[in-house]
């Protein structure tokens, strides 16, 4: 069910635009947040779809469909409301470059919310659903992996940790790197800011 995500995509595009809210920055991570909504929603729904047997799923679809939706919409509005709620408190920001984000994020999730809700259960109507695949793997697969496998993982792990740190000490943490902005935009003044009485 690849619909929902595509046409989130181009509703939350066409909102930033209608409200004149250009993309920047910040908003590049809007699609990948957008995403995450539509997949939990469309996971859950479909899961729970799947726990249904093939011929009652198949006689009384419709029937099937409301209930599912209607025991998890209360969910999956809770979800987005809290995340919405998350990122619109930094429309207080003084900055208009993140309250800006924190309205477009905000706004997109609920949006998605909506969108994903009303076109998965219109194409569920109509296509036909995913089969629920039975895990391949037992329960005690995990403890049995980490048993068999402790000594890699005893000496793979911490080896892991130290070479990503390493790897993290050549990273320019320098809010300088947002230096080509220009010094009488709030980002910037935001910026030098940090750099000068936050230690950076």
């Amino acid at each position: 069910f690849p619909y929902p995500t595509l046409f989130r995509s181009v509703v939350s595009i066409g909102l930033l635009s209608a409200f004149g809210i250009s993309l920047n920055m910040l908003s590049s991570t809007l699609p990948i947040i957008i995403t995450l909504t539509v997949v939990s929603i469309t996971t859950q729904t479909l899961s729970r779809l799947g726990e249904f047997k093939n011929k009652v799923l198949h006689r009384h679809r419709h029937i099937v469909l409301y209930r599912v939706v209607k025991e998890l919409i209360g969910s999956h509005m809770l979800a987005s409301a809290t995340t919405a709620i998350g990122f619109a408190a930094l429309m207080s920001s003084d900055t208009p470059l993140i309250s800006d984000y924190g309205f477009s994020v905000a706004m997109s999730v609920m949006v998605t919310c909506f969108v994903t809700l009303f076109l998965l259960s219109s194409l569920a109507v109509w296509l036909p659903l995913p089969v629920k695949r039975k895990f391949p793997l037992k329960s005690e697969f995990a403890v049995q992996f980490i048993t068999k496998h402790r000594h890699a993982l005893f000496t793979g792990i911490p080896a892991m940790v130290i070479l990503l740190a390493l790897t993290g000490r050549d990273l320019n943490w320098s809010p300088l790197l947002f230096d080509d902005l220009n010094k009488t935009t709030e980002v910037r003044k935001a910026v030098m800011t940090i750099e000068d009485k936050l230690g950076g």
